[in-house]
């Protein structure tokens, strides 16, 4: 009994919705309130996109500056320049190794 309450209140209550009862205009306000804030979404969307251009050219500028001013580190340099090829050079050959296979296969199915 109690289940068959609900939903005769739910198809009336859609009956009333598509005749138009209870339904109102929005107020002129809420759609200015809704347009400032997409306005000042896409604001601060586009104030993060030049924050990150300005951070990343401090960054830039900083290295600049540090590349040029003493103590020029040479042997450590080139020490950690030696450190990272030797460690790459599985990686190096796998992905050559891989290119080369497909690029052997390739006049095969042209």
């Amino acid at each position: 009994m109690d289940t068959e309450r609900r939903i005769g209140t739910r198809i009336r209550d859609r009956s009333n919705l598509q005749a138009g009862a209870g339904i109102q205009p929005p107020l002129p306000w809420l759609r200015i309130f809704r347009i400032s804030s997409a306005v000042s979404s896409s604001w601060n969307l586009l104030n993060e996109f030049f924050e990150w251009f300005g951070d990343l050219g401090v960054f830039l500028w900083r290295v600049a500056w540090a590349t040029v001013t003493p103590p020029f580190e040479f042997s450590e340099l080139f020490r950690q320049l030696d450190e990272i090829g030797s460690k790459s050079l599985p990686l190096v050959a796998l992905a050559g190794g891989a290119i080369g296979v497909v690029l052997s296969l390739e006049p095969v199915t042209a």
